[in-house]
């Protein structure tokens, strides 16, 4: 691959970013003004790197990019498969069912994500990428330059984010929240915590019940410091 092949490269990709930006800050700017709550993962970022990607057109920073869209696709799979681990499959035949839309969204959400990154990572990284790109004797910048780097990091956060979340699950308070949900709610419903915050030391945690025809949410505070546990309903 030549240098101006990858440039070019550079190019294609630094629009994108600055399309992809755009869009997603209109989106999020909409969102806000609706009161609509919006999960946005690209907008300055993308933007930024765009700009800079078509008016320096630094292969170091391309290949950063590139490290960067590895690290975000290994967390993307991460978060889909906690998810597939954490959420009952039976929850998500239930929520086809009476919210198909949203499903839709979230999976569409998933995919558009997902194949992006791809199309970033295949531009910009690879051993042609590599043979261009100019040597560096900073150890610390050779780690980002490279695509396996971003791999690892990637399979750090998810490990991290599946320690935590098998800590919820076996958090006392957890188990006492799941028990209150279940006296709360009939037996012929399954649970999972959907939410878990502790702010000030006051647990919140929400559960998810759902069964075949229903999808249900009780929430719950523990006060930590009092080691009393108080219902939401009964403030």
């Amino acid at each position: 691959m030549s240098s101006d092949h990858f440039e070019n490269k550079l190019k294609k990709v630094g629009l994108s970013l600055i399309i992809v930006g755009l869009i997603d800050i209109g989106i999020l700017t909409i969102c806000l003004f609706q009161g609509i709550p919006y999960f946005s993962s690209f907008n300055f970022f993308a933007l930024i790197s765009g700009l800079i990607l078509i008016k320096s057109v630094n292969v170091k920073f391309g290949r950063i990019i590139g490290t960067i869209s590895s690290f975000l696709i290994t967390v993307l799979l991460g978060i889909i498969l906690i998810l597939l681990i954490h959420v009952p499959f039976r929850f998500w035949i239930t929520y086809a069912e009476y919210k198909l839309e949203n499903l839709m969204l979230i999976i569409s959400f998933f995919v558009i994500n997902l194949s992006y990154l791809v199309w970033i990572n295949l531009k910009l990284t690879g051993k042609k990428a590599s043979a261009i790109t100019p040597e560096n004797n900073n150890r610390i910048a050779d780690f980002f330059l490279k695509t396996s780097s971003g791999y690892i990091m990637g399979c750090f956060l998810v490990l991290l984010l599946l320690i935590i979340t098998v800590f919820i699950y076996k958090n006392e308070n957890t188990k006492f929240a799941i028990k209150k949900a279940k006296n709360h709610f009939s037996t012929d419903y399954d649970y999972f915590v959907s939410s878990y915050q502790t702010v000030n030391g006051v647990s919140e945690i929400t559960i998810t019940a759902f069964n075949d025809s229903k999808i249900e949410s009780f929430e719950i505070k523990i006060d930590n410091k009092a080691h009393g546990k108080l219902n939401k309903d009964d403030e």
